[in-house]
C-alpha cells in the first residue's frame, strides 16, 4: 500500500530528462516511508537534520496521522514525539477525534 504516493519526487517528461517536482519531496518521502515500514533508527533526525523546516510540519504530521492503524502506531508516536516533541503531542490533542 502506497499511502504517500503525492509526494513525486522526479517527473519524466517527453524527453526523457528528468526534472524536479517537489525539492522537499524525495526527502520527506524517504522518511515518511522509513518510518511506516518500521526503520525509525534511519529516520531518526527528521526533522533537525533532513526535513530542517518548520514549514512542513503540519504537512509532515498530516501523512503520520494516516499511519494511525498501524500496528505500529504507539511506537511511531513515541518515534514522533523524539523528533518533534510537544509540537507533536498538540497536533495528536487536536486531531485525537477525526477519523
Amino acid at each position: 500500500m502506497i499511502l504517500f504516493s503525492e509526494f513525486t519526487a522526479l517527473k519524466t517528461i517527453a524527453s526523457c530528462q528528468i526534472i524536479r517536482v517537489r525539492t522537499r519531496s524525495s526527502h520527506i518521502r524517504a522518511l515518511l516511508d522509513l518510518v511506516s515500514e518500521g526503520n525509525f533508527g534511519y529516520a531518526q533526525g527528521m526533522n533537525k537534520d533532513f526535513i530542517c523546516n518548520n514549514k512542513y510540519t503540519e504537512e509532515v504530521f498530516s501523512k503520520l496521522l494516516l499511519l494511525r492503524t498501524s500496528h505500529m502506531w504507539e511506537k511511531i508516536k513515541g518515534v514522533i514525539g523524539k523528533e518533534y516533541g510537544v509540537a507533536w503531542l498538540r497536533f495528536l490533542q487536536n486531531h485525537e477525534n477525526e477519523p
